[in-house]
């Protein structure tokens, strides 16, 4: 993979580390968080840090892009999820 391609997962875990943190404060502040979806959000965060940590690891033995790659996608794709089910809850609540 180019240093270019490395440099949008990075990029990208940038942006998401943004957007994990606006929308936590968000939900805290809602009053949103149960114990099951402060759960999930804690796992998320770990993952995140965890992702993190791993592209900082650049260039090391046993570095595999498309493996955090791949890493990354389930972070999103579980972060979407919690995004959508704390937002139709947030829905529900205002019917």
């Amino acid at each position: 993979m180019s240093e270019s391609e490395s440099g949008d997962l990075e990029t990208s875990l940038a942006d998401l580390s943004r957007r994990i943190d606006r929308r936590a404060k968000e939900f805290e502040r809602r009053g949103e968080f149960s114990d099951i979806r402060r759960a999930t959000m804690e796992d998320i965060l770990k993952r995140h840090a965890e992702l993190r940590r791993k592209l900082e690891g650049k260039g090391t033995a046993g570095w595999n892009e498309p493996a955090l790659s791949d890493e990354y996608d389930g972070l999103f794709t579980d972060f979407l999820k919690l995004e959508q089910q704390m937002d139709a809850e947030e829905m529900k609540r205002a019917d």
